[in-house]
This record gives structure tokens, C-alpha cells and sequence, in this order.
């Protein structure tokens, strides 16, 4: 078994490697996925609250169609019942849980999972014993890999498009030593230095949603 995770930092020419894996996983706004990042999507993971949460569910046609077209599954990053806990540490006017409308606009009747508590909680203690600050949030990535490991103990899983940096509340250099030091994750051929669209777009719209002093 060969798992790809694609991250949203560019990628060049790999198109047929990538889509040449037994399972594609995507995140969010998928923005490279056709050309040269490949067109396979069998996982597709969206946060579900808060700003990105609240753009997909208004703006579902700002995800790449293409990935949102291919997925055949979706993974949202947390469980609803979780989010008001995670909303208490957020500043005032963070938006919520936008599951209902994801579920009706996006996923439309496809399979879809969450990531669970479990799994986030042993990422971000792993990550703090890396160096992650006790209050940083660990990004969508870690926690997929971490899922899919469990999922398929014995793949190996390949990352693509992954540069470790974008909004300052997730713990980039914890992340990327996490990582590293996983033995069942390799790295495709490092793509360009380059802020990832998503984390860009975190940076600038997102960029007070937790008080993390």
C-alpha cells in the first residue's frame, strides 16, 4: 500500500508518480491539484470551522473543482462536538462549526470521517516534546498522517507540496522533526521554498482567531 499527501505548496513534474499511488489525500483548497501535482483525489480533508471552515461552506467553489469533483471521500479535521471546547480559547467572533452546511454543499452523500481526539491529542504531545509551544494547535497534516498510519499500518506514505510554514499558531519546525523522525513517511523531491496558499491565506485572514501569547 502506497499512501500520497499532498500539501498546497507547488509542485513540479510529478504528476504521474503522484497519481500512480494507491491512495491521493488533498487538503482543503486543493490549489495545484491538475497539472504537474496529478488529478487523483481519493481523500479530500477540510477543516470545518472557524475562518477556513466558514469560507468553504459559503464559498464551496473555492475549492479546486477538480479535487472536489474526484474525491471519493471526505475527512473533516474535528469532531463538532469538540468544536465549542476549541472555540472557548478562541477570540471573540471566531466563527463556529460549519459540519451541516460542508455536509450539504460539499460532501453531498459521499463517505466522510473526522479526525479524532485521540489522534490530534498524541500528534500535538508529540509535537510538544519536539519543541511545539503547550498552547500551538497542530496543523492538518501531521494529524492526517498520524490517521492514516493507523488506518494502514503497513503503507508507506509519501509527502508532497509540504514546506512547514503558514500561520504562526501551528509549531513549524516541531512539525517538520515529527516528520522527519517517522519512519513510515518518506519525502518526494523537496518542492520550490514557497509560502503554501493555504498557509497564506491563514496568515492573513486568521491571523488573531487564537490568543497564544
Amino acid at each position: 500500500m502506497r499512501i500520497a499527501i499532498i500539501g498546497n505548496a507547488p509542485i513540479y513534474a510529478q504528476r504521474r508518480e503522484i497519481d500512480r499511488h494507491d491512495i491521493v489525500v488533498r487538503f482543503n483548497l486543493a490549489p495545484y491539484c491538475g497539472a504537474d501535482a496529478g488529478i487523483r483525489t481519493d481523500v479530500l480533508c477540510l477543516v470545518n470551522w472557524s475562518w477556513p471552515g466558514k469560507q468553504f461552506a459559503e464559498q464551496p467553489t473555492s475549492i479546486n473543482p477538480l479535487a472536489l469533483s474526484r474525491a471519493s471521500a471526505f475527512v473533516l479535521m474535528t469532531e463538532p462536538n469538540e468544536i465549542p471546547a476549541i472555540l472557548s480559547i478562541c477570540e471573540p467572533g471566531t466563527p463556529g462549526d460549519f459540519t451541516p452546511q460542508i455536509l450539504d454543499r460539499i460532501v453531498r452523500g459521499r463517505p466522510v470521517t473526522y479526525v479524532s481526539s485521540d489522534v490530534r491529542d498524541t500528534v500535538e504531545s508529540a509535537l510538544r516534546r519536539n519543541g511545539a509551544p503547550a498552547n500551538s494547535l497542530a496543523s492538518s497534516g501531521p494529524q492526517i498522517i498520524e490517521m492514516m498510519h493507523r488506518i494502514y499500518p503497513g503503507a508507506k506514505i509519501r509527502i508532497y507540496g509540504f514546506t512547514h510554514e503558514g500561520w504562526y499558531g501551528h509549531a513549524w519546525d516541531a512539525e517538520r522533526r515529527w516528520v522527519d523522525t517517522r519512519p513510515y513517511v518518506e519525502r518526494a523531491v523537496p518542492s520550490a521554498p514557497h509560502l503554501s496558499f493555504y498557509g497564506a491565506y491563514l496568515r492573513g485572514a486568521a491571523e488573531r482567531v487564537f490568543r497564544l501569547a
